[in-house]
């Protein structure tokens, strides 16, 4: 297909009307016996899709291009926002011409027929809207699929979580024997659906929790990054949600940072949509917060929206002990730190949280590599390295390291 190399510039230069249409107009011109379809629904998400293996596609350079950089997760994520992209899909040869505005772009599929066009554009968008076991995840007012986070999901187990027994009871009760009691909830009449608040410092296993969690309930996910969007009001959004968790059910709806989450003048609107007239049979609503005192009553405390509140404190001498000796097990003899020299540790450390320990012991190991010495000596050191952090923070009563692992 041959366009201008400034494509992308013609279409919205000054007096050149509609863009999608002029981009129409020069696709049509370029590839005069070809099938156009224009879609701007988010569904079709070709990124995604791409990635999956489903299809090959190529930035075609040849034609000016914008690439889109955010930083999500810890990780650099490039998304074309202005190209024109060749694709390659079940021996079909095709082109995408994307068109970005904000928070909106316009997709034109140039396919040699119409079966071709329209049959590419139903699989990208039910790879997309898939609810098998697939994590989904809303922002910016549409849902997209995130392969990424569901391998992360696949990596994490409850086994490597440093949780006491009460955690684990209440993790057990009201999480993870939630879908295989529907029976029992369908006998006695009680309304199918739960809800749970994990709280406390961070850098607790909040987080990793809910992955390992998720792993273990193999259920579709709907994870919520934002309820806001350029466009698109909040309720609207906070509606759009629960609309598509009820399609999902049986699933697992994720509110992370719930405190951050909602703006307090639509707070009315998510109590609603959790415990209004709407029928949420079967959906497990999972929340997060490091400030529960700073949520309000009628959301945090009301059981029939929240049941459960699960605490994840700063970890007790038995899990510091326990945690600082199963991730030392691996290092090798001369390396690994006796379990006299642990248990120095554990009464030096009272106020550290899970992200802390694993500061300390992360940097020990690097430093005992790069400079020798006595491994022991070493931790202490980094020991109080850390202590200094923890009471120079103005926020010294949350002993938490930004740890970068946030869910999404």
């Amino acid at each position: 297909m041959k366009v201008p190399k400034d494509l992308f510039v013609r279409i919205t230069k000054p007096g050149c009307g509609d863009p999608t249409f002029a981009l129409v107009e020069h696709l049509r011109e370029a590839q005069p016996n070809s099938y156009i379809l224009v879609t701007t629904d988010s569904d079709f998400n070709l990124d995604g899709y791409s990635e999956s293996g489903g299809c090959a596609s190529v930035i075609r350079t040849d034609v000016d291009y914008k690439v889109d950089a955010t930083w999500i997760d810890g990780r650099l994520k490039l998304r074309p926002t202005h190209a024109l992209i060749h694709v390659d899909w079940r021996n079909n040869s095709l082109f995408v011409a994307r068109f970005g505005l904000g928070y909106d772009s316009v997709n034109v599929i140039v396919a040699d027929t119409v079966s071709i066009a329209e049959s590419f554009f139903i699989e990208v968008c039910k790879w997309n809207a898939s609810t098998d076991d697939s994590v989904l995840v809303f922002s910016n007012g549409y849902f997209s699929r995130d392969d990424e986070m569901k391998s992360q999901i696949e990596s994490a187990s409850l086994a490597d979580l440093t949780l006491n027994e009460d955690q684990r009871r209440q993790l057990d009760v009201a999480i993870l024997r939630f879908f295989e009691d529907r029976e029992t909830f369908k006998k006695y009449r009680l309304p199918w659906k739960r809800g749970a608040i994990l709280y406390g410092p961070p850098g607790n296993g909040k987080t990793f929790t809910l992955r390992a969690l998720l792993r273990s309930l193999r259920k579709p996910s709907l994870v919520v990054r934002s309820f806001e969007a350029e466009d698109d009001p909040v309720p609207q959004n906070i509606r759009t949600v629960f609309n598509k968790a009820r399609e999902m059910a049986p699933c697992v709806l994720i509110l992370e940072d719930l405190d951050a989450l909602i703006p307090k003048d639509h707070l009315s609107v998510l109590l609603n949509e959790i415990d209004g007239l709407a029928v949420n049979e079967g959906i497990l609503t999972l929340a997060t917060t490091n400030h529960l005192e700073k949520i309000d009553p009628a959301l945090a405390h009301r059981p029939s929206r929240f049941d459960r509140k699960i605490f994840f404190p700063n970890p007790d001498e038995t899990a510091r002990f326990e945690y600082m000796t199963r991730r030392t097990q691996f290092w090798e003899e001369g390396v690994r730190p006796s379990e006299e020299t642990l248990r120095e540790v554990v009464a030096l450390t009272t106020d550290f949280s899970i992200a802390f320990l694993q500061e300390m012991l992360s940097s020990s190991l690097m430093v005992f590599l790069r400079e020798g010495g006595e491994i022991g000596e070493t931790i202490l050191a980094e020991v109080k390295t850390l202590r200094a952090q923890i009471h120079a923070s103005p926020n010294s009563g949350e002993s938490g390291l930004p740890s970068g692992s946030s869910l999404l």
